[in-house]
């Protein structure tokens, strides 16, 4: 049975969860590193802001820099969790509600991590690329 090369495909897994697509490549050391480090840092992210990291209505645009890792939008557009906190036109003075006191690092965090999770799929990429571009030079 020929041993196959990896693909580009695995950037799909690698999007949804950070570290597999190493893991699913045979380094799994790296793997599970990068599983831990950038899932850790994208869960500790989303609840220390209370979901609204990963919230369209609350952050737009830092909504797409978190979305490097792939549950982002997932759980967004499925669950939508932080939606309940949205307040429109004169209910969001009369009952308006503090932001927690680590929203904005909560934030920061979980567009870091998906941040990080584009790097490690690029490693993802350039690893599947450059033994192929190795084998075709010899």
């Amino acid at each position: 049975m020929k041993n196959s090369s990896p693909h580009l495909g695995l950037l799909l897994p690698a999007w949804v969860i950070p570290g597999s697509a190493h893991v699913l490549m045979g380094e799994k050391l790296r793997g599970w590193a990068i599983l831990v480090l950038i899932n850790g840092l994208w869960i500790a992210g989303v609840l220390l802001s209370d979901f609204e990291a990963i919230s369209r209505s609350f952050n737009p645009y830092l909504f797409w820099l978190s979305s490097g890792c792939g549950l982002t939008p997932i759980v967004e557009m499925t669950l939508s969790p932080a939606a309940d906190n949205v307040m429109h036109g004169l209910a969001s003075v009369n009952t308006y509600k503090d932001v927690s006191r680590f929203n904005d690092t909560g934030v920061h965090m979980a567009c870091f991590a998906g941040l990080l999770n584009l790097l490690a799929m690029l490693d993802v990429a350039d690893r599947v690329v450059a033994p192929q571009s190795d084998e075709s030079q010899q």
